[in-house]
């Protein structure tokens, strides 16, 4: 969920819509298969940077099977 909706206090409940960091800020989610997680040394709500060639932002990991292996969404 975006900052439109951020306000309505059921999409900070859905544990896909954001993630609690140590911080107490709310992260937006990047999605990553266990196995892509598991090779980075990722885990599940970890604080994790994605980035590329424009920029980069700070995410929040959700470590699922939904998601394709070698895609991050």
């Amino acid at each position: 969920m975006h900052s439109q909706v951020e306000d309505i206090s059921w999409t900070r409940e859905a544990p896909t819509c954001k993630v609690k960091g140590p911080d107490g800020y709310m992260y937006e989610p990047l999605w990553l298969h266990p196995q892509a997680a598991a090779a980075r040394g990722i885990q599940n709500g970890d604080i994790v940077k994605a980035y590329n060639q424009r920029g980069a932002v700070l995410c929040g990991a959700i470590v699922w099977e939904r998601i394709m292996p070698g895609v991050a969404y």
